[in-house]
């Protein structure tokens, strides 16, 4: 997008309200990398289209299809790794938030990107999740979200299409994970991919 503007200044005056001001498109979506949009190669592209049909594993081993639930009003993705500090600096309050909702019809999963069973295993094993945990040990899935850092959270609707994408530290994305979920809970979400913490659809 290029603005061209021309100004007069005048000493000693200010300028008139709203002379920087930028009137956007209702349609303008902000995205992380301009030239991986123009790509298609950012979350933003995967925003309204089916949840890819992949299929993860559980810590016990057993095959886990990546898939919102139905009868639930929305599926959260959580993607996140041991070794991402802003993934596990603030768990407590993570379990607060997934606890309270679950109760208001919200499931959780919990998709390990990059690491082994066993290491996940481990860190499980002194830091319990209350979310379902999933394994993507060769990020297939974050993959096909267009996720390129941790931690991230996609929010799936009941009938599979991606409704939003967060990226951000673990305080942004609650802070942002809340507002969308009580969009969904209120029928009012708003289908964004975005950075938490900036305002919806302003483009980068």
């Amino acid at each position: 997008m290029i603005c061209t503007a021309n100004y007069r200044w005048r000493l000693g005056e200010a300028p008139p309200a709203g002379s920087f001001a930028v009137a956007l498109p209702s349609d303008a979506q902000r995205v992380n990398e301009i030239y991986d949009a123009l790509a298609g190669h950012d979350a933003v592209t995967q925003i309204g289209k089916p949840l890819p049909k992949l299929s993860l594993a559980k810590l016990d081993g057993s095959d886990a299809p990546l898939a919102a639930v139905a009868s639930k009003k929305a599926t959260v993705l959580i993607f996140w790794a041991t070794w991402c500090a802003a993934s596990v600096e603030d768990l407590p309050a993570v379990h607060k938030l997934v606890a309270a909702y679950k109760d208001c019809g919200v499931e959780f999963y919990a998709v390990n990107v990059g690491e082994s069973p066993g290491e996940v295993r481990r860190f499980t094993a002194k830091h319990p999740l209350v979310s379902t945990v999933l394994l993507d040990p060769r990020a297939t899935a974050s993959g096909a979200l267009r996720i390129s850092e941790l931690p991230a959270v996609a929010i799936i609707a009941p009938d599979n299409t991606i409704r939003a994408i967060l990226h951000g530290s673990a305080n942004e994305l609650q802070a942002e994970l809340t507002a969308q979920l009580d969009a969904v809970l209120s029928g009012a979400a708003n289908k964004t991919a975005q950075r938490p913490g900036q305002a919806t659809g302003q483009p980068k």
